[in-house]
């Protein structure tokens, strides 16, 4: 029996069930309750290539030279969620979902050799603490040996090749989400905020390998502020950093404009204040270091960055406005 094809033969609105002696033919699929039943009914032991259709688990079974699988469309994969900090892949495994709520989670994955060839299938339920797939001795991941997982609902299907991992799918885009107060430090000494904010927000969201922001920022009484001194520094929300190898920073203090407000800019600002009768402001959000930018403003009569001696919030009805988009380390495209 070993090669012949078995072709799949259902009738519409037909109920099959399984006889005590139903066995397959070069143009049928038999029926049986277990392969033990499928077995009995050939008289000898399964082949490679051997196919029935489960009528306990309503799904094709298939030998394939070692063990019976089920095979062919409809077949149910099986679910698990991991929360221990580490899980060994195994072939049972196909949808895994990783619930890193107490601790960091390390996936290690399984010898690609010998790795039935399938979708594995991860998904991030809660990404409190750092997720990480993590191929087999240097077995790579897309050209890594690690694969990291960072956001609430996160998924990536990795297939083996025999060699190594390729990923199949990912999916990294999060809905948005309010972060709270900006913080706001500077070059030299840090300010303060007015006792009264009336918006202090950042918000964000994934997508793919980027983080993308828009920061809003408005107090109309300044009392109880501080300017501090120096270039204001805004803070990347969530604790994130930038991936300095796709994006430059750039910390130099500079008086006016020249080609860094351009060549390290992540994003767009606009600001408004009362220090000139009420005016409003655009310019560039530019990368200061890994976690921090600096806000680089222009008008008709002026410029310079946003600090102690330029827009200060010590200033009434201060407003300033971000817009950025900026690739974050260890977030896969």
């Amino acid at each position: 029996m070993a090669g012949k094809v078995k072709n799949l033969q259902f009738s519409e609105g037909v109920t099959v069930t399984a006889p005590a002696q139903n066995f397959i033919t070069s143009s049928s699929v038999s029926v049986f309750a277990s392969d033990a039943a499928y077995v009995t009914a050939k008289g000898g032991a399964a082949e490679e290539g051997d196919m029935y259709f489960n009528s306990t688990t309503n799904v094709l079974r298939n030998y394939d030279g070692t063990a019976w699988v089920d095979t062919g469309a409809g077949v149910p994969r099986a679910l698990e969620t991991v929360t221990a900090t580490t899980h060994t892949l195994d072939d049972n495994d196909d949808i895994v979902i990783l619930d890193a709520t107490s601790n960091a989670i390390t996936v290690n994955l399984h010898a690609v050799a010998s790795a039935k060839i399938k979708p594995y299938t991860f998904i991030v339920k809660d990404n409190s603490n750092l997720i990480t797939l993590d191929g087999n001795g240097s077995e790579t991941i897309r050209g890594a040996t690690t694969f990291l997982m960072h956001t609430n609902n996160q998924s990536v299907s990795l297939i083996p090749d025999g060699t190594s991992w390729y990923v199949d799918r990912h999916y990294a885009q999060t809905p948005w989400v309010d972060d709270g107060a900006i913080t706001i430090t500077a070059t030299t000494t840090n300010p303060t905020k007015p006792t009264t904010v009336d918006e202090d927000h950042f918000w964000w969201r994934r997508d793919g390998s980027d983080l993308v922001a828009r920061m809003e920022y408005f107090a109309g009484s300044a009392s109880g502020s501080a300017a501090g001194t120096g270039d204001y520094l805004f803070t990347l929300p969530n604790g994130l950093s930038a991936d300095t190898s796709k994006v430059t920073a750039y910390s130099n203090v500079e008086g006016g404009p020249g080609a860094w407000i351009i060549k390290n800019k992540i994003g767009s600002a606009s600001s408004y204040y009362d220090g000139v009768g009420g005016v409003n402001y655009t310019g560039s959000v530019v990368l200061y270091d890994a976690t921090k930018f600096r806000i680089f403003l222009l008008s008709p009569g002026d410029q310079g960055c946003v600090g102690s001696a330029y827009q200060s919030i010590i200033t009434n009805n201060m407003c300033y406005t971000v817009e950025l988009r900026v690739p974050i380390s260890g977030w896969e495209e």
